[in-house]
């Protein structure tokens, strides 16, 4: 079952972040199953709730949004 952070926003906000949360996950673990990649997609799951920061990410690559947590939070 989904133990990941629940998202807080809209409820359009939510789906649409959810669908842009899956497909980035799913992506960064078929690129990066490194340790670091590990704890880049567990602080995704886990750190972020805010269904606008999902939506403002989507154009980005997965390994863009992996690059800015990793240096915003030094993985």
């Amino acid at each position: 079952e989904n133990d990941m952070k629940q998202l807080t926003g809209t409820e359009a906000q939510i789906e649409w972040a959810e669908k842009i949360r899956k497909e980035t996950l799913e992506a960064l673990r078929a690129y990066a199953p490194t340790e670091r990649g590990n704890k880049v997609i567990e602080h995704l799951e886990n750190k972020i709730g805010k269904a606008e920061w999902w939506i403002g990410v989507k154009s980005l690559h997965p390994m863009q949004i992996a690059g800015k947590i990793v240096k915003a939070h030094g993985y």
